[in-house]
C-alpha cells in the first residue's frame, strides 16, 4: 500500500504542467496546438532526463567507489544540487514575461 509521500509525489508536476503547456501554447494557431504541446511534452522529458543524470551524477562522483561512509555526503551534494536547480527556475520563471506576446496580423 502506498505512503502519503507516494500519492503526493505527483502533486508537483500536477500544478506546474498545466501551466507551462497554457504559458507555451498560448499565441499558437489551433491547427497547431497538437504538434507545439507535443514539442513541449518532449523538451519537459529531456530535462527531466537532464536533472536525473545530472543529480545521479552528483551524487555518485561524492560517495566515491564502493564507499558507503560517503553515502550521507553523496544524499546532501544531491539535495544542495536539486535546491540551486530549484532556485535558477524559479528565478527564470520570474524573468518571464506576465503574457504572450501576440503576433501583428
Amino acid at each position: 500500500m502506498p505512503t502519503s509521500r507516494g500519492r503526493s509525489g505527483g502533486l508537483g508536476s500536477g500544478l506546474i504542467i498545466p501551466t507551462n503547456l497554457d504559458f507555451a501554447l498560448t499565441g499558437v494557431p489551433l491547427q497547431e496546438a497538437g504538434s507545439a504541446g507535443g514539442i513541449v511534452t518532449t523538451a519537459q522529458r529531456i530535462g527531466q532526463a537532464f536533472g536525473v543524470a545530472l543529480l545521479g551524477e552528483l551524487f555518485f562522483d561524492s560517495v566515491g567507489h564502493g564507499k558507503s561512509t560517503n553515502f550521507v555526503h553523496g544524499i546532501q551534494v544531491a539535495l544542495v544540487g536539486n535546491l540551486v536547480g530549484i532556485v535558477l527556475t524559479v528565478v527564470a520563471v520570474l524573468l518571464l514575461p506576465r503574457r504572450a506576446q501576440t503576433p501583428a496580423h
